[in-house]
């Protein structure tokens, strides 16, 4: 933007640049990549501050789109390049008419809103994905949920890239790295597969609830067929479920990290954060129990102060499984149906 922004007011031209196919739309990515708590969704190296973007100002008024001038008015502290680009007004997401729910194929990431004007309304963000993409981490499946004004499942973001072998031989043996510490399948302890990829195969929104579904078989070469479906039921409740099919028997974990602090009874767990409870229920399998205790990493890697893994050990391994957590704000949410993911088309 300061490129164009110089070559239009310099030599009253920008040769066309401003023409490229996608860039009218680069800033909505930015729309529905921010939760209702003011994180971002940080997958791989990212941090979770949504901090400011004076672009907005910039790209709203080239194309058009005062909703980029709302985003704006909302993070900006107040930089030099806002003050320079500064566009008054604008429109928010609900009356500019922007879809509650989003797809971005060009990174296989997701986002499934309950509401533009609630605060409190219940926000989770997916991704597929590509293992060997820049900065990547081994983090195919992961999700992050905000609910109740709180971020209640977190991604644990970068590590110091100064660490030896950051970006070399040892970086896949770092936890914040390595797919335990993502929030996603651990399958026979391992890693997934650093060239898997994992693209969104199902992508369903109505007004009333949303639905996708995540390969990832390529990134367990120990199984089958692995698939991980993400709900947002009643614009409310969130259901999770994965779905895992092997030749031999193969143990399996389920994991998420949370700044919350967490309360386990069996197939129930509470999510207490800021005054505010998120309520997990375990539906499937039979058998399983939830577990929590504190994420921890060794020294040189930087402490994980305060964050807590839930997980889901099941009793034995098995061939199928199906894994199926509800989360909701209040305790006696209904329990959904669980249809096989096949079905979520």
């Amino acid at each position: 933007m300061y490129l164009l922004a110089a070559l239009d007011t310099a030599l009253g031209t920008d040769f066309g640049l401003t023409k490229a196919a996608g860039l009218d739309q680069a800033g909505d990515f930015r729309l529905h990549f921010v939760g209702p708590s003011g994180e971002v969704f940080n997958y791989a190296d990212a941090g979770a501050g949504a901090g400011e973007a004076e672009c907005l100002f910039w790209l709203g008024r080239r194309y058009g789109k005062p909703l980029y001038y709302w985003q704006e008015h909302t993070l900006s502290k107040g930089k030099a390049f806002d003050l320079a680009w500064f566009q008054p007004g604008g429109t928010d997401p609900e009356r500019g008419g922007v879809p509650l729910d989003a797809l971005f194929n060009g990174v296989q990431v997701g986002f499934l809103r309950g509401s533009w004007s609630d605060p409190k309304a219940a926000w989770l963000a997916f991704k597929g994905g590509d293992n060997r993409a820049n900065h990547s981490h081994l983090d195919l499946g992961c999700f992050v949920l905000d609910a109740l004004g709180q971020r209640f499942f977190c991604d644990l973001g970068g590590d110091d890239y100064n660490l030896p072998g950051y970006f070399g031989g040892q970086r896949w043996n770092y936890y914040r790295l390595r797919t335990e510490g993502q929030n996603c399948l651990v399958i026979d302890g391992q890693n997934q597969n650093t060239a898997a990829k994992a693209p969104i195969v199902a992508f369903h929104t109505t007004p009333t609830y949303a639905r996708a579904v995540v390969d990832l078989s390529a990134a367990y070469p120990m199984a089958r067929r692995v698939q991980r479906g993400y709900a947002l039921l009643g614009r409310r409740d969130v259901l999770l479920v994965d779905e895992i099919e092997a030749d031999q028997p193969v143990a399996a974990v389920w994991g998420a990290h949370s700044a919350a602090q967490i309360t386990v009874d069996g197939t129930k767990a509470v999510l207490e954060r800021a005054g505010q409870r998120l309520h997990a229920r375990l539906l499937s399998p039979a058998g399983a129990t939830f577990a929590a205790g504190p994420a921890l990493t060794t020294p040189p890697q930087r402490p994980l102060n305060g964050i807590t893994k839930l997980t889901v050990a099941l009793a034995e391994k098995a061939t199928i499984t199906r894994i199926a957590i509800l989360l909701s704000p209040v305790p006696d949410a209904p329990t959904p149906d669980l249809t096989p993911l096949a079905d979520w088309r």
